[in-house]
């Protein structure tokens, strides 16, 4: 019998590891959840640094519905987080793309490529890359 030891995400557990493993709804959820730790208002810079690793967090200062649609353009979740007890603010969050060796992957993350390590010779999209 296989026991299950995958821990329940929260804040928490939150990392700059497994941070790139969630959603942008996952972090709506979680700082819901947060809500009744006593804890979240004295670690809330924490939680969000760790946030911002993986992703683009705005804070929505005008809530009109052609500014949100713009955010929603860009790919952007809209959401709401509460910071306080009687503060709620309004939030733009996206992934940031994944990088590779610290440079990120700028026109080649857009192409369906793949790298060929043997004969060292890009293929996909465009076959001209090789040259």
């Amino acid at each position: 019998m296989e026991k299950n030891c995958q821990k329940t995400l929260t804040l928490k557990t939150l990392n700059k590891s497994n941070v790139w493993d969630i959603q942008e709804n996952d972090i709506f959820r979680l700082w819901s959840g947060a809500q009744r730790d006593a804890d979240l208002k004295d670690n809330a810079k924490h939680y969000m640094d760790i946030i911002r690793s993986a992703f683009t967090v705005e804070e929505i200062k005008i809530d009109r519905p052609e500014i949100i649609k713009k955010y929603e353009a860009r790919g952007c979740k809209i959401g709401e987080l509460r910071v306080d007890d009687d503060q709620i603010q309004k939030w733009a969050i996206k992934k940031k793309p994944i990088k590779f060796g610290g440079i990120g992957l700028g026109i080649l993350g857009t192409l369906p490529i793949a790298y060929n390590i043997t004969s060292n010779k890009i293929s996909g999209a465009d076959e001209n890359l090789n040259d």
